[in-house]
């Protein structure tokens, strides 16, 4: 299971910097990388919708609505960092705005709000949710752990601008696997037909085969 510890290691090891046995360990470069580690963590978490940092909550509206501008205001989790849809829509799959995030609370003209959001791993302490991560956003998180360290421990430039880069291919595959997942978790839909699908995990059933699609 990934800890902080490996995290911190791998972020090193790109800056040419010897391993940290713990996060306690003493001395300036433990204290270097704590000073670094929750910022990378929650700026690389803020930025896209990673499928393995996802909660879901059903808000409390509050008793005051906002001055103007929205009918209501809900409060947001204590460990909210980013929507991922709201009452079943996809962020950006609307043609106009239906919420904004303003503080610790999210303003909407729903009278009910659900969403599903991205959650600060660290809430709960240092290695209290960080092993749920997948690898894809583990690299993002220790290559941008990494840029934070590179000037502070080696001011190299040049080492920096190639973990830039290197930071925008591992967000690029980022994009190209939440695609492609979008895709395999879809079911086909013909006109005329019901599909029912379990909650529990079944796969739905037609009468007939659905054709082959190569993604």
């Amino acid at each position: 299971m990934t800890t902080t510890t490996d995290i911190a290691n791998h972020a090193l090891s790109l800056v040419s910097e010897k391993r940290l046995v713990s996060m306690d360990s003493p001395g300036e470069l433990a204290a270097v990388v704590k000073l670094h580690l929750a910022s990378s963590v929650r700026e690389v978490l803020s930025n896209f919708p990673w499928r393995c940092a996802r909660r879901r909550a059903t808000l409390a509206r509050l008793a005051t609505p906002p001055a103007f501008g929205w009918r209501h205001q809900y409060q947001l989790p204590a460990d909210f960092l980013r929507v991922v849809s709201i009452n079943g829509s996809l962020c950006g799959s609307e043609n106009r705005t239906i919420f904004e995030v303003e503080g610790t609370v999210l303003l909407t003209n729903a009278d009910n709000c659900q969403i599903v959001y991205v959650y600060d791993i660290l809430q709960g302490g240092l290695d209290s949710n960080i092993g749920e991560l997948d690898a894809l956003c583990a690299e993002a998180i220790y290559t941008k752990l990494a840029i934070a360290l590179s000037y502070t421990l080696t001011q190299n430039l040049q080492r920096e601008q190639v973990l830039r880069s290197a930071y925008e291919t591992v967000s690029q595959r980022a994009r190209s696997k939440s695609q492609r997942d979008a895709l395999e978790n879809t079911v086909p839909f013909y006109e005329g037909e019901t599909v029912t699908a379990s909650r529990h995990g079944a796969l739905p059933f037609a009468t007939h085969h659905f054709p082959f699609t190569t993604f």
